[in-house]
């Protein structure tokens, strides 16, 4: 067997933690980008406010969708675990935005994006490790 230097692995450490912070930038980027474009979507059309839950929904699961795929793609291992962390930043935002919105008490409507969340940059992470290149 070979033995791996530990400066080969920190190195190796180091690149998955850059990666990730790409990753998380770009996810995070996006999150935004599909809400303010609903945001304007929702103003203009008047669509009715008990369908913006909903739409908060779609947007949280397809941002932990992009996510998982790319943090798992990059890391090119372990893409049900890849893609769960590559999820994190979304449900990082949900549980800050629910936490401001219900004045720091945890609210119930906030387990399904999280749940979404999670599955759906899980899903997202297995096929991404799985995909032909």
């Amino acid at each position: 067997m070979k033995k791996i230097s530990k400066r080969k692995v920190a190195s190796g450490n180091k690149n998955k933690l850059k990666a990730f912070a790409i990753t998380s930038l770009f996810t995070v980027l996006l999150y935004i980008l599909l809400f303010a474009v609903s945001g304007f979507i929702c103003y203009k059309t008047d669509i009715p406010t008990n369908k913006y839950y909903i739409i908060m929904l779609i947007i949280s699961g397809i941002s932990a969708l992009a996510g998982g795929f790319r943090n798992a793609r990059v890391n090119k291992e372990k893409g049900l675990i890849n893609g769960i962390i590559g999820s994190v930043p979304v449900i990082l935002i949900t549980i800050t935005a629910g936490l401001l919105f219900n004045n720091g008490i945890p609210g119930i409507n906030m387990l399904l994006p999280i749940a979404i969340s999670l599955i759906s940059g899980a899903v997202s992470g297995t096929v991404a490790i799985n995909m032909r290149r």
